[in-house]
């Protein structure tokens, strides 16, 4: 026998107490990932400069744990310690460290942080021509959700990405080929679909909007309440109408922003990201647009998207360079999404279950309370819990 259909009746006011007091009691809930490092490739007759930027809460963590003060010295022999370049014929080419410059830099997704900017120059005047490795595991060595974006400015061709992050696979960092005669990184497109897969599945914001809209599919509309249906052709249909129409929405604005049409400052962009988690999380809570979720999955999306774009859009690549990273970070944005969905439907499936009202709720009820929380971190500066802050997860994450 079948249960019979099961009624939503949200209570919400002791609710959103007990679930309040949950927040501040939850672990690390990060929005978006930490600033990560970029490395700036500028190659010359006989020689290649390497700019490195790192954020220097990373750096500093990452050179503490070997015993070092990141002063201008220390930064420099660190970084000589820890890249390495070799040319085709598998020679170590020479690294001198030039200069090491505490700065200030800002992050679309970050805000305002302070970075190393390290200069390093290497001598390719007796170098075999043909593909260069580079060997690189500073700060990734004891922060390994962190990783380092490569890209080639100058030379013959126009400006191209990679990335060297942590295997967690093989326990490895694996070096990055790199071809100045072509301008190739020749695992950037794979690197970047990388990029952009990991990217979702570590900025929870995305994750937690489509997971809240999703969660309404099974269930239909029933005196202002809502009421399960189950997964029948009617609820998977909606289901991938919402899936599409945020997919089509965070690709539009994925590529406008990444070429810079985009019309909303980023700190407005991160509001909004945050308020459609509320929207979701309430919708789903008790109905605010039944029907129409896909509506609001693709104009909530091509917010989403626009975020997303800050992304690449902070590389200043060339016209083809940015193309080819604009698809294959796409690509990875919706291996993510496809990861996420997997994940959600058989949840959906048993959505009716009695079992699992009170823990939907008190789920969705958390969700709300967190995106309100980024809300007024992102509009008014007002303090995250330290639950909710990206030091709480660079702490969990670090070896």
């Amino acid at each position: 026998m079948h249960d019979p259909p099961v009624t939503l009746r949200p209570r919400p006011f002791g609710l959103w107490i007990i679930v309040a007091l949950l927040a501040f009691a939850a672990p690390a809930a990060t929005a978006h990932p930490l600033a990560n490092t970029l490395i700036t490739l500028k190659p010359d007759s006989g020689r290649i400069a390497l700019e490195i930027d790192s954020p220097a809460a990373d750096l500093t963590a990452a050179m503490q744990a070997e015993g070092a003060a990141p002063t201008p010295l220390a930064v420099q022999d660190y970084y000589r310690r820890h890249v390495a370049l070799t040319d085709s014929g598998g020679a170590a080419v020479p690294l001198a460290a030039v200069s090491a410059t505490l700065i200030e830099a800002t992050d679309p997704e970050v805000g305002a942080y302070r970075e190393w900017r390290t200069r390093l120059i290497a001598d390719t005047s007796a170098a075999a021509p043909g593909v260069y490795s580079l060997g690189y595991d500073a700060v990734i060595h004891q922060i390994p959700n962190h990783f380092a974006m490569v890209r080639l400015d100058g030379g013959r061709s126009e400006q191209t990405v990679g990335v060297i992050r942590y295997d967690f696979a093989a326990a490895t960092i694996h070096p990055l080929l790199v071809d100045l005669a072509d301008g190739g990184l020749t695992s950037g497109f794979m690197s970047m679909i990388a990029v952009g897969f990991v990217h979702v599945l570590t900025g929870l914001d995305h994750i937690l909007f489509l997971a809240a809209l999703l969660m309404v599919a099974p269930f239909e509309v029933a005196g202002g309440r809502w009421r399960f249906r189950g997964m029948d052709r009617k609820a998977a249909g909606r289901f991938a109408a919402i899936s599409g129409a945020f997919t089509l929405g965070h690709s539009a604005s994925l590529a406008a922003g990444t070429f810079g049409f985009d019309l909303i400052p980023v700190r407005l962009t991160e509001i909004l990201v945050a308020a459609s988690i509320v929207v979701a999380a309430v919708h789903a809570l008790r109905p605010l647009f039944p029907r129409r979720e896909w509506l609001v999955a693709g104009g909530f999306g091509l917010i989403h998207g626009l975020a997303f774009s800050e992304t690449l859009a902070a590389l200043n690549l060339g016209l083809k360079a940015k193309i080819g990273a604009l698809f294959g970070f796409n690509i990875g944005v919706e291996l993510a999404q496809l990861a996420v969905m997997v994940v959600a439907l058989p949840l959906l499936m048993l959505g009716g279950s009695k079992a699992l009202v009170r823990p939907r709720q008190a789920a969705l009820a958390l969700i709300a309370i967190v995106a309100t929380l980024w809300i007024g971190e992102r509009a008014f500066g007002l303090p995250l819990p330290v639950w909710l802050t990206a030091d709480s997860l660079r702490l969990l994450l670090k070896t």
